[in-house]
Formats: C-alpha cells, sequence, structure tokens
C-alpha cells in the first residue's frame, strides 16, 4: 500500500483560525491525512509536514524535540512568539526538506538565521478583497480575546499588560459603531469569508481576525495580546494601530484616525497580501515537489 502525507497541527477545531489553516492546507494538498498534535508515530507515512501555525510558540513542541525519524518532514507556515531557549529549531531546520516560518521575528526566536521568511499560509489563498465603494465603516467585526487565560503562563502574563477592561471596550465600540458583529472565534467553522461578509471595520485580539482584515482590506486596530499580533501589523506597516490590552484610551483616536486614513491603509494590507501570495506560491511549490518526491 502507498504511504501517505500527513499534516500535524493544532486541528483540533478549537478556533476559526485553526481551521481556516487545515482548510488551506486540505486545497493544497487534497490528499493529506490531518493528524492530531498527540501524535508521535509517523511511521505509517512518507512524509509529514508540520504547521501551519503557532506551534513552536516559545520552544520546539515536545513530540518534535526528540525527532530522529528516517521519515522526511517539513514546516510551512509555522510560528514562535517568544525566544527558544535552545537550537532544538535551528537543528530541526538542518534536517527538513523545507522550513517555511510565517515571519522573521519567529526565525529570530527559532535562532535560525539563514532562512528566507514565509508567510502565514492562509495568504495563499486570499479573501476576497473588499471594493472602497463597498466599505461600509459603521460596521465593526469585534473579536475578543480576554488576556486572562493567558495570566498562568510566564511569558504571557509580563506581555499582555492584562486589564479586566471588556465592558469599556465594549461600550466605546458600540458608540462608535452603528452594527457591531462580535464573534470569540471559539468555532468549529472555517468559513472566514462569510463570518466576516458584512463588516468595513475589524477590532481584533485574535491573530486571524487581523489576517482576515488585511486580506480583505478593512481598516483595522489589533488588540496586541500576543506578539505574533505585533508582529503582523509592524510587517503590514500599521503598528500604529495596534495597542495593548490596557491602552483602551487610546481606540477612540484611533478608530477615528483609521477612518481618516483608510486608503493608505489599504494600500498597505494590499501590499502585504501580494506579497505574501508571492513569496507562497513558491513556497508551496517547493513543499508540493519535496512531498510528490517521497510519496510517489
Amino acid at each position: 500500500m502507498q504511504k501517505r502525507l500527513a499534516i500535524w497541527g493544532w486541528w483540533q477545531g478549537r478556533n476559526l483560525g485553526d481551521n481556516w489553516i487545515r482548510h488551506v492546507m486540505s486545497d493544497i494538498f487534497p490528499s493529506a491525512v490531518f493528524i492530531d498534535t498527540t501524535v508521535k508515530d509517523f511511521s505509517d507515512y512518507a512524509f509529514v509536514i508540520c504547521g501551519g501555525g503557532g506551534i513552536f510558540i516559545y520552544g520546539v513542541h515536545r513530540h518534535w524535540q526528540t525527532h530522529d525519524l528516517n521519515i522526511p518532514f517539513g514546516m510551512l507556515g509555522l510560528g514562535a512568539e517568544f525566544p527558544h531557549k535552545n537550537d532544538m529549531a535551528y537543528q530541526l531546520s538542518r534536517k527538513a526538506a523545507f522550513f517555511f516560518i510565517r515571519d522573521n521575528d519567529s526565525l529570530e526566536c527559532m535562532h535560525v538565521h539563514d532562512r528566507a521568511r514565509s508567510y502565514d499560509i492562509t495568504f495563499f489563498a486570499p479573501l476576497q478583497w473588499r471594493a472602497m465603494d463597498a466599505l461600509n465603516m459603521q460596521n465593526v467585526f469585534f473579536v475578543w480575546r480576554d488576556g486572562k487565560e493567558w495570566s498562568d503562563k510566564e511569558y504571557f502574563k509580563e506581555y499582555i499588560c492584562y486589564e479586566d477592561n471588556y465592558e469599556q471596550y465594549n461600550e466605546i465600540i458600540h458608540a462608535a459603531f452603528n452594527q457591531v458583529i462580535a464573534n470569540d472565534f471559539q468555532t468549529t467553522d472555517d468559513d472566514a469569508e462569510a463570518m466576516i461578509k458584512d463588516s468595513g471595520f475589524v477590532i481584533s485580539g485574535r491573530f486571524h481576525g487581523i489576517v482576515a482584515a488585511i486580506q480583505k482590506g478593512l481598516p483595522c486596530i489589533a488588540i496586541d495580546i500576543c506578539p505574533k499580533i505585533r508582529w503582523i501589523m509592524r510587517d503590514c506597516g500599521l503598528e500604529d494601530y495596534c495597542i495593548k490590552i490596557n491602552e483602551v484610551a487610546r481606540l477612540n483616536m484611533l478608530i477615528d484616525k483609521a477612518r481618516i486614513h483608510v486608503v493608505e491603509i489599504r494600500e498597505k494590507q494590499q501590499l502585504y497580501t501580494k506579497k505574501a501570495n508571492k513569496q507562497l506560491i513558491k513556497d508551496v511549490a517547493v513543499a508540493k515537489a519535496a512531498v510528490s518526491k517521497a510519496c510517489g
């Protein structure tokens, strides 16, 4: 029996971002088998892709720390968030058939300095760009993530600058917009396009809420509760619109600023999306060639 391709990642259906990544990966590799992150035995497969998403957040995931297999593997759309304390990621990068990491900051965290950066895998098939005349900036897509859930993790606790101020955010946002479409991304759905279709503005504490805004050309404000959110806003040239959770006092000013500078924001978003898509087309071609060689 011919051995197959396996894709190993955060595919347990926890949130829209994970499901969206899986959807894109399944379109790229239609014959792949998606396997749970608890799986350590890859012997039934000819090739294993690790990714995408934040699988190596503050170190190499434990199931890859002792990776000593003859089965070829590659990393696609992977991300970190905090500096790794060892060189395990670097060692994996030496063994991998391909090693495509979603931003330069993740490569820095992994201590891998000789590989070109890639992008979040969803930019391989971006959402439909919203025309300017169809942009209703009175309708906001508001994705809240309570940073308190990370308070027991030493890496995140200091970074987040947590304050229990959801009600303040909610009050300001409801006063500034005619329609507020609230979502927490806790879903088994993978259709980001449908979820955001009536919105002309995004305020999000979820990474893929910001990704969706960039791909669709929607002015956005990022609530920075994890490094990857600030990194993508900075990459896009929009870090001015990224606030810590305790900076709620800046929110009204940034909403007004984004509405005034919407054309400039959209130009930066479109440039980033095109650049990411162009690079991912190249990266996926390399990944497909490696998989084809292994799987026949």
